[in-house]
């Protein structure tokens, strides 16, 4: 599988012009923290709330998943609500945190492109926001950051990508 080069797909879905790039394999083991998971990640700079408190996980073991990237080609923000129906749509869920950090450790330099989140886990953060875990770049490009990323109603830039696993 790992032989594999990813495709873009350039779909229509909801009246929203995307990006569709597949297929990605990874490999997470729901066994390790999320602490552990940001050390192999080996990022220049970190969100000290990305934790396995913020973040818990009840599931065991190690499992393969199926995974793509979706992006909109659209200039404006894209409401959240309409993300989730677009990823229902091409039979996905929204990866986790752990499956999110999987990818950055499996794919490191992705994330150097552009931002990359996964809506799949969400923290309630002390001033009442909902924040995601994002893998981002500085604005050189040459050092990885995981950071959290703000829910808010408008969406997201357009340029973010969303990791989506196939169900």
């Amino acid at each position: 599988m790992k032989g594999i080069q990813p495709s873009i797909k350039k779909l229509v879905i909801g009246g929203r012009n995307l990006r569709v790039v597949a297929p990605f394999y990874i490999e997470v083991d729901f066994n390790c923290s999320m602490e552990i998971l940001v050390v192999r990640g080996n990022y220049s700079s970190t969100n000290p709330h990305v934790t396995s408190k913020n973040f818990p996980s009840d599931k065991t073991g190690i499992e393969t998943f199926h995974v793509c990237m979706i992006q909109f080609n659209e200039e404006v923000e894209i409401p959240v609500k309409e993300v989730r129906e677009v990823i229902r749509e091409l039979y996905c869920r929204e990866a986790d945190a752990k499956e999110l950090l999987t990818f950055g450790i499996q794919y490191p330099k992705i994330q150097k492109e552009c931002p990359i989140i996964g809506l799949g886990s969400i923290w309630n953060d002390p001033d009442g926001r909902q924040d995601v875990v994002a893998l981002n770049a500085d604005e050189s490009g040459l050092f990885r950051t995981l950071e959290l990323a703000w829910i808010k109603d408008k969406g997201f830039p357009c340029f973010t990508v969303y990791v989506c696993v196939f169900i």
